[in-house]
């Protein structure tokens, strides 16, 4: 979501926008910045044409007027979307315990994290912050059910403050729960 962040293609997994899946997109595609949120579904916009990046280019960039015209006649993209409900794309689940720990960096404010999950049999989802007593999983309070956007809470509250210059380690145990990105 920051100005220059880039989408990575997971090593292994399928493509998650190909540019093969449509055929004004087979040259190259371009996606927007960032995500946009419509109601509970979010959108990635992308716009794409069937030659490669730059065919009626020169090596300096500049353009080849024949080359323009011809792209123009022959060469229409198009602009769509690919869209997932936004506490579906990726997720980390657990059929009885496990956890990930994440590195919420160098808080230059206090902060609280919210949580999309999902909990079976019985199950719940608890954090824990590295060197904070008072953000132990025994003084969390767990979370059960499902919910969007759920702060992550402790018996003195949702605000995880700055640690003088050190980055906060944030451990999220599951126990029969799953926790969407």
């Amino acid at each position: 979501s920051e100005p220059g962040a880039k989408w990575f293609h997971m090593p292994g997994r399928p493509d998650f926008i190909s540019r093969q899946a449509l055929p004004w997109s087979r040259g190259w595609i371009y996606s927007s910045s960032t995500v946009v949120e419509v109601g509970d579904e979010q959108r990635l916009y992308y716009s794409g044409r069937p030659g490669f990046h730059g065919f009626e280019l020169n090596t300096q960039w500049q353009s080849i007027p024949e080359w323009a015209d011809w792209s123009r006649r022959h060469q229409v993209g198009g602009m769509t979307f690919a869209s997932w409900p936004k506490w579906r794309l990726f997720g980390y689940e657990s059929p009885r315990e496990g956890s990930f720990t994440l590195n919420l960096g160098v808080l230059s404010q206090p902060v609280k994290v919210l949580l999309n999950y999902t909990t079976y049999y019985d199950g719940c989802v608890r954090a824990s912050i590295s060197g904070c007593p008072d953000h132990s999983l025994e003084e969390c309070r767990p979370l059960t059910d499902q919910s969007l956007a759920a702060p992550v809470t402790w018996k003195k509250g949702a605000l995880i403050s700055p640690q003088e210059n050190h980055p906060v380690y944030l451990t999220i145990l599951l126990s029969n729960a799953t926790c969407w990105a």
